[in-house]
């Protein structure tokens, strides 16, 4: 994955922020709320309260139906309907229509009030209508409708609706001596449709006061068919009649008095129908400029989405929140519930109702309800969140461009440096560095790090191709005087008869072969070395005496030689691959000897330098070139000059380079440096180790 789309990714993290932000809102809202609903519990208690001691605005009119009768409840019209048995207006009043039907008949109903009167608008589909005929006198032979009143003395009264001809209806009821008489306070008109007829009528509420029930009659046969108005509302076979509910102005105006600020306040009765209400009505809050994505953003973040709407818990005339409440008002005498208005539009406002039993001499008369809208908690939260996420928004891309391009810079940075790499190993292997303009090298950063290592590691290689090129000459030069010798031997044996010449040239070839045998031993003694050194075994000494008892050792060794040990320091013990410590030493001292004259001190030295041990191997012999110091314990690197004071047999020996080349392997498996310097007198050279204590 590139550099640049790793760190868009990585600032992807930025997103963190606006996250934090939403966390914290959503707590602030949560607090904000539990403070405005504990505000709106208190007033509806002590408001409760208030309306309890007040049982005449329950009871005079009453606002619950009695056991057994079914609600209806009256939508309360602002101006007086047309009763012409036409349903165009109605249909502006926007009233809920109830329907019922049996195999034979389907109706539907809609009712209303307006000051003492109470409206009905009866639909029937009825594919044969039977108008009343007068010459068949009180012989009631065709489509009728029943009205029943009910009254507290048991004394249920009949009237019945019907018409000659479309137009007005007669209603008429019998009297406890039978006779026939008109009523005055119900009047209708009758009206066909296209699927049967459609009854509009008023009738004076103070006559449905005790109750009534509404039977449609369709005359098809002697026994007829009857529909109840009960099963437009329930198909609860228990309710036997209907009582009305209807607004209280008295409640109403107890509300109004109250004087709530931003609060609407409702009175319901047990069946949950609103039977008073007082609405401080909804601010708009869907004009802002808030953007729709922050919007939705917002709703998400204050889980606004997750509380029920409104228009789903609260209709025109009855409150089913209750419904879901109930447990918790029987259980703790309250009940709180948040909920969205589906009139805005994004904005995620919403609304807390408080319901509060209203109980009167222990028994269950209604609920008052209180309902605030969130409107300043809105506007808060939803100010300070719109400042956040525009805010961090803005941050988070200028911080993405930002990463975009510096990854960009970077990237172009490592490129260059990859291809000046590239370009400096040619097809052949062969490195060409000093032709490249090397890119970084004066940079302070870790690519200007980079680049010079890469520098310095080509460097290396270099010198590694250059060595590896002059291994094969120093190999063949090694070995082609040996090889001359023996050939030249054998040769000038066939060619001679004398024996003593004889053995001379088998002595030489001889010591060709031996010195053939002695490269071998060497370069096989090297890798062996490098091999032993992965499966090393480490053991604590005390190097103080440990060096001691080699110096003693080498003295038994070199006869022609003193070995000195000098301590300047009393170290503790620490770990080494004691065998192939005794091997580095053995290089070092006999590198050492053979650079020495005959009864010069070779000295081994022990001392500190910051917290490091030091073992150095001094000399008296020559001093070292200044170019060579620095490759000398490299593989197949070797000065040597013959000494006066060495034997011919000393000098006679092969010496490939690959003693002080074992050294730093053996120091290197130790995690120490070797190093090989002139004595700062210029009267010898000084080989050191450094081990970490």
């Amino acid at each position: 994955m590139k550099l640049r789309h790793q760190l868009f990714l990585f600032s992807l993290l930025l997103l963190s922020l606006p996250w934090a932000g939403c966390q914290y809102l959503q707590a602030v809202d949560v607090a904000l709320r539990g403070l405005q609903s504990s505000s709106l519990t208190t007033n509806a208690q002590s408001i409760a309260d208030r309306l309890a001691a007040k049982p005449e605005l329950f009871h005079s009119p009453p606002i619950n139906v009695s056991k057994g009768s079914l609600p209806l409840y009256l939508a309360e019209l602002n101006s007086r309907p047309l009763v012409d048995g036409y349903g165009d207006d109605w249909r502006n009043y926007s009233l809920p229509q109830k329907t019922f039907s049996n195999t034979l008949l389907s109706a539907s109903l809609m009712t209303a009030s307006y000051e003492k009167s109470v409206y009905f608008f009866i639909e029937v589909k009825d594919d044969q209508l039977s108008y009343y005929n007068p010459a068949n006198g009180q012989n009631l032979s065709a489509d009728h409708l029943v009205l029943t009143l009910y009254s507290l003395s048991n004394t249920d009264k009949k009237i019945y609706l019907y018409a000659s001809t479309p137009g007005n209806i007669t209603a008429r009821y019998k009297d406890a001596g039978g006779r026939i008489r008109n009523v005055n306070n119900v009047k209708g008109v009758w009206r066909e449709s296209g699927q049967g007829y459609q009854i509009e009528m008023e009738v004076e509420k103070s006559i449905l006061g005790g109750g009534f029930n509404l039977d449609i009659v369709d005359y098809r046969s002697p026994s007829g068919n009857r529909l109840l108005i009960n099963d437009a509302f329930s198909q609860n076979p228990i309710y036997d009649k209907v009582e009305l509910i209807s607004v209280s102005k008295k409640i109403e105006d107890e509300l109004l008095s109250l004087n709530l600020n931003n609060v609407s306040s409702y009175v319901v009765n047990r069946e949950h129908y609103i039977v008073a209400k007082k609405e401080a009505g909804f601010i708009d809050l869907s004009d802002n400029n808030t953007p729709w994505f922050i919007e939705w953003v917002y709703r998400k973040s204050l889980n606004v989405d997750d509380m029920p709407l409104r228009s789903e818990l609260v209709s025109d005339d009855k409150w089913e929140s209750l419904e879901f409440s109930q447990k918790n008002i029987e259980t703790e005498n309250i009940a709180i519930l948040w909920y969205r208005i589906k009139s805005q539009r994004l904005s995620g406002q919403t609304a807390v109702s408080v319901v509060v039993p209203i109980n009167i001499d222990d028994s269950l008369e209604g609920f008052l309800v209180l309902e605030k809208t969130t409107d300043q908690l809105v506007a808060l939260t939803n100010s300070a969140f719109n400042r956040l996420f525009t805010y961090t928004l803005s941050i988070f891309l200028l911080v993405a461009l930002g990463l975009i391009f510096y990854a960009s810079w970077l990237s172009w940075r490592v490129s260059r440096l990859n291809r000046s790499a590239n370009e400096a190993v040619t097809a052949k292997g062969i490195i060409t560095i000093d032709d490249i303009d090397w890119p970084e090298l004066k940079s302070n950063d870790e690519l200007g790090d980079l680049s010079r290592s890469y520098q310095t590691l080509l460097l290396r290689l270099r010198e590694s191709q250059n060595y590896l090129r002059g291994l094969s000459n120093k190999l063949s030069h090694e070995l082609r005087t040996p090889i001359a010798i023996v050939r030249s031997s054998l040769d000038n044996i066939a060619d001679v008869d004398d024996p003593a010449q004889q053995k001379q040239y088998q002595l030489r070839a001889k010591k060709g072969v031996e010195r053939l045998n002695t490269i071998l031993n060497a370069m096989s003694s090297a890798n062996r070395i490098e091999e032993s050194v992965m499966g090393a075994e480490f053991t604590q000494i005390k190097p103080n005496d440990f060096l001691a008892a080699l110096a003693d050792m080498y003295n038994d060794i070199y006869l022609e030689h003193t070995v000195q040990f000098i301590s300047e320091v009393e170290a503790s013990a620490f770990p080494v691959a004691q065998e192939l410590f005794v091997q580095m030493m053995d290089k070092l001292i006999d590198n050492a000897v053979s650079f020495s004259s005959v009864f010069d001190p070779v000295i081994i030295r022990l001392k500190s330098d910051n917290a490091r041990l030091v073992v150095q191997v001094e000399n008296k012999g020559p001093l070292l070139p200044v170019t060579m110091q620095g490759r000398l314990f490299d593989s197949m690197v070797s000065v040597r000059q013959g000494l006066a004071g060495n034997s011919s047999a000393e000098r006679e020996k092969v010496h490939l380079g690959l003693g002080l080349y074992v050294v730093r392997i053996i120091a290197e498996l130790h995690q120490g440096q070797v190093a090989a310097a002139n004595d700062e007198n210029g009267k010898g050279v000084i080989f050191s180790v450094r081990l970490p204590t």
